[in-house]
């Protein structure tokens, strides 16, 4: 029997089994080897559904097989068998308080894209069985979306809007990042000379306002004086030439200087 397409290989340092066991599923699909209700053909079909299985699997894999399947062998039990057994052994089960703990601290990365944010959001709301309710999962991924975003100005703009469901959110968020990313390329084109730094055309870019948006995370601030009560002066007392002189001392400095000796008569 020719096949349609090549079985997959399960590679366990690549994938999870449960993923591999659901493509390989679909392979079976494909090439007409679902389990029928008649049992003595279905015996047959499960026959061929094992060998498919047990021929992907790396030689690592399968001699690990051979060993959580002892005393039975590998061609004495179902293929649904050998997926439960390799499922249980390469995904235990893990606490749902865990699941939700990881879910629940999940943040933005600085370089992460929004994409990949609700992607990876999406992967860790998995086990976490939010299913108490329709349209509860959407809720989840929504508020921890929108909590998750390390942006001040983005959040407050999420936090503003009403009726925010996590199409929205995602649709503002999207666009603000690709407006910080055009505005971005924009400035880089407008830099000065070859020799001037960057922290210099920033600098100057920011205060005329031109590149607030390339800027999300941080502003420039100009600070022109610093107001408040000063303390008075340190003053000590020193014997120069036998006489005593009452100097400033110089904090900032490991120091002092008298520059003039009061009242001196050479």
């Amino acid at each position: 029997m020719a096949w349609l397409g090549v079985p997959p290989v399960f590679k366990r340092n690549e994938e999870s089994f449960g993923g591999y066991a659901r493509r390989l599923e679909q392979f079976f699909v494909v090439n007409d080897l679902l389990i029928p209700d008649d049992k003595k053909a279905a015996v047959s079909v499960d026959a061929k559904r094992r060998a498919v299985l047990l021929t992907a699997l790396e030689p690592d894999t399968f001699s690990l097989l051979e060993d959580l399947l002892a005393p039975a062998g590998v061609a004495e039990v179902t293929c649904a068998r050998i997926i439960e057994v390799l499922t249980s052994h390469f995904e235990p089960d893990e606490s749902v308080i865990l699941s939700r703990h990881r879910f629940h601290t999940c943040s933005r990365e600085d370089t992460e894209t929004v994409s990949a944010f609700l992607s990876r959001l999406r992967h860790l709301a998995r086990p976490c069985q939010f299913t108490c309710c329709a349209g509860i999962l959407e809720e989840m991924l929504r508020d921890r979306f929108v909590s998750g975003i390390r942006n001040e100005r983005l959040q407050s703009r999420l936090l503003s809007e009403k009726n925010l469901t996590l199409q929205s959110a995602t649709a503002i968020a999207t666009a603000h990042e690709a407006a910080a990313r055009q505005a971005g390329e924009i400035a880089q084109s407008q830099t000065g000379p070859s020799g001037e730094s960057a922290v210099h055309h920033v600098s100057a870019a920011s205060a005329s306002g031109s590149v607030s948006a390339a800027v999300e995370e941080e502003e420039l601030y100009s600070l022109f004086r610093c107001s408040g009560d000063r303390r008075a002066p340190i003053k000590l007392n020193v014997m120069l030439d036998d006489r005593p002189v009452s100097m400033e001392l110089d904090t900032g400095a490991a120091l002092s200087v008298c520059g003039r000796f009061p009242d001196r008569t050479d």
